[in-house]
């Protein structure tokens, strides 16, 4: 990157005897450029980024004139960079070099040097006047085992995985995959590890995951939509009124508003989230004893992943049948479910002097199926219900491939292309509902119930596939906040039903966890005929 000064260019003999009529320590059997090439002299353009590695103790310090791009030695031992090098010590550290415009610089090819290293490597001689500043020599630390790995400097949770992914990596010089290295490299320093892992982090696209617990727990939000209105059946009594005799059918309206925090685990980021949703059903009572129906939902939902700089929608459509089934006290409930929706995730991406604002739309869809069983204990003045759930899950998120978003493109692509992912969600339910019936003179019965349940989620995990575009080759799976292995759910509800055959009822509910909490407020009504 910048202007040939010698066109052709010299023979590396040429540069190299010019050399060592400078430096006396530069003699035939130490000749820093292979014979066999040539060697270009050029004068910088622009800012360009290289690494200088060095052995203080056997007299070669950080501020020099040999060096070479980061690429030709990432990832090799310390042992590696002296024979691709052919330098006389083995080196213990390194500092990066900001090489402003105007420095001229020799570049070829490293010859082998006897006792030294076999050479091969791309390096380069400043010269001067004008030289690079001291203060352009920046980020001195040790090598370590393994020269700019950046899983080293971040070693555990989603950074660690794309590092490790970008360790893989090879960019072409002067690229813009060149570049994110470039400016990642200017964070790889012990004292910025904590910028450098929130800048790997930025790149992960962990919010993709955040829709994965919103989508599940959607699909749940319908399911329970359901089981509030079959239960509801359960709980009359043969014979209680005479609508419950002559009407075989009910429709019930349900709506419902969620608003939920939950923490991320494992270096993972918090997810908020709220929504607002809708349930219609059918009910047909076939026998005194069994009841099925139908029903279609809908809902909207938004999230937000504030320490990835990420926010998003989902949209999603729900249909299910279900049936309860009863024989004196015990019971037996299933539900079928598929659930549809549109996803739509917008996030902002900073690494160093790097910024993007992309976005990315994708559906999934979700079948899901709940088996409860329970006890119905009739006391003289309450009921009494233990029962028992379990409520598989399988979600399948579309792949796809993010684009910029804003009025700007940037010249350094940073989104992702993420890979479709199958997800499997199986929490168990074990629970406890109380009820009374409260009979008034105008014809109305109001039950004040509570539920209180214990949920415990086989399958937790959140995660997705993806890749760089600028490095396709190279996927890396991130995680996201996990669903709450184990959850606290606490429902208020009060319901009021007319002899005419018209149930209402509202609920507060609330599920609470050590990752957070969900709060809800739901209402709906059930109209039999």
């Amino acid at each position: 990157m910048g202007t040939l000064l010698i066109n052709p260019p010299q023979t590396a003999l040429q540069v190299n005897q010019y050399l060592s009529s400078l430096d006396p320590n530069i003699t035939p059997a130490t000749y820093p450029f292979d014979a066999s090439t040539d060697v270009t002299k050029i004068q910088t353009s622009q800012m360009l980024y290289f690494v200088r590695v060095y052995n203080e103790a056997s007299g070669s310090y950080p501020v020099g004139s040999w060096i070479m791009r980061a690429s030709q030695a990432r990832g090799l031992t310390p042992a590696q960079i002296r024979n691709i090098q052919a330098l006389p010590a083995l080196p213990a550290k390194f500092t990066l070099v900001k090489v402003p415009a105007g420095i001229i610089m020799y570049t070829g090819v490293a010859a082998p040097i006897a006792g030294w290293g076999d050479g091969g490597a791309t390096q380069s001689k400043m010269m001067g006047p004008p030289f690079v500043p001291r203060s352009n020599f920046i980020n001195q630390q040790l090598i370590g085992d393994c020269f700019l790995c950046y899983r080293t400097l971040a070693p555990t949770g989603n950074a660690h995985q794309i590092g490790a992914a970008l360790d893989r990596g090879t960019p072409q010089p002067y690229s813009n995959l060149d570049t994110l290295y470039d400016n990642l490299d200017l964070l790889y320093a012990p004292e910025t590890a904590g910028q450098f892992r929130t800048a790997l982090n930025a790149l992960s696209g962990e919010a993709a995951t955040a829709t994965q617990n919103i989508a599940l727990g959607n699909t749940s939000s319908f399911v329970d939509a359901i089981r509030q209105n079959t239960f509801n059946w359960l709980l009359r009594p043969t014979g209680t009124d005479n609508m419950l005799s002559t009407s075989n059918s009910a429709l019930w309206v349900n709506l419902k508003a969620n608003s939920s925090l939950l923490r991320g685990d494992n270096d993972t980021a918090s997810v908020n989230a709220s929504g607002v949703s809708l349930q219609v059903g059918l009910n047909r009572k076939i026998s005194q004893n069994f009841l099925a129906g139908v029903a279609l939902g809908g809902s909207n939902s938004s999230f937000s992943v504030n320490e990835r700089a990420s926010h998003g929608t989902l949209n999603a459509f729900n249909a299910a049948i279900y049936g309860i089934a009863k024989s004196d006290n015990v019971y037996v409930s299933g539900t079928l479910a598929y659930a549809f929706s549109g996803n739509d995730l917008n996030r902002d991406v900073i690494v160093n002097e790097l910024f993007n604002q992309l976005k990315g739309s994708f559906n999934s869809q979700i079948l899901s199926a709940r088996l409860e069983a329970g006890y119905l204990a009739r006391l003289e003045n309450i009921n009494v219900t233990p029962y028992a759930a379990i409520e598989p899950g399988w979600l399948w998120q579309g792949s796809f491939n993010e684009s910029t978003r804003g009025t700007q493109t940037p010249t350094v692509n940073l989104g992702l292309n993420y890979q479709s992912q199958q997800i499997t969600s199986v929490p168990l339910t074990l629970g406890l509902q109380l009820d009374s019936a409260h009979v008034l003179n105008n014809g109305w019965t109001l039950r004040p119930s509570m539920l209180v349940a214990w949920i415990h989620n086989l399958n937790p995990t959140r995660q997705v596939d993806a890749s760089l575009q600028m490095l396709p080759a190279q996927s890396f799976t991130v995680y996201g906040a996990s669903a709450p292995k184990n959850v606290g759910r606490l429902v208020l509800g009060l319901s009021g039903t007319h002899q005419a055959g018209v149930t209402s009822y509202l609920a507060l509910e609330a599920n609470v966890s050590n990752q957070g909490q969900a709060l809800g407020i739901k209402a709906g009504v059930n109209v039999r005929f």
